[in-house]
């Protein structure tokens, strides 16, 4: 059974994107890859918190907290990508070498 090779950066692009996409893409770790998908869409679509408190805009603003979590978020789905670019190659480099060597044609 041959597997065509995927391509490291696009693995490394979906996963910065979309946490768990790259890995589904590559077809390595694909269980991990929905996790990561529904752990995302749980977060950006899911219930957020009511809050009946008035909200004091500048202090919404100048809070660093949104800041740092927008930042882990972040240093997280650079993480992710850089693994799935890893594999990816890790898995085009072992196929290469389990192909058979052909002989050179003459022609």
């Amino acid at each position: 059974m041959s597997m065509k090779q995927k391509s490291p950066w696009i693995a490394a692009v979906l996963n910065l994107l979309l946490p768990g996409a790259g890995y589904i893409y590559a077809g390595m770790r694909i269980r991990f890859g929905v996790i990561l998908i529904a752990a995302m869409v749980l977060v950006l679509f899911g219930p957020k918190p009511e809050y009946n408190q008035s909200v004091d805009t500048h202090t919404v603003v100048t809070d660093p907290s949104g800041i740092v979590v927008a930042v882990a978020g972040i240093m997280v789905s650079i993480g992710f990508a850089y693994d799935a670019y890893c594999d990816v190659k890790r898995g085009n480099d072992s196929h290469d070498q389990n192909r058979p060597i052909k002989p050179e044609s003459d022609a």
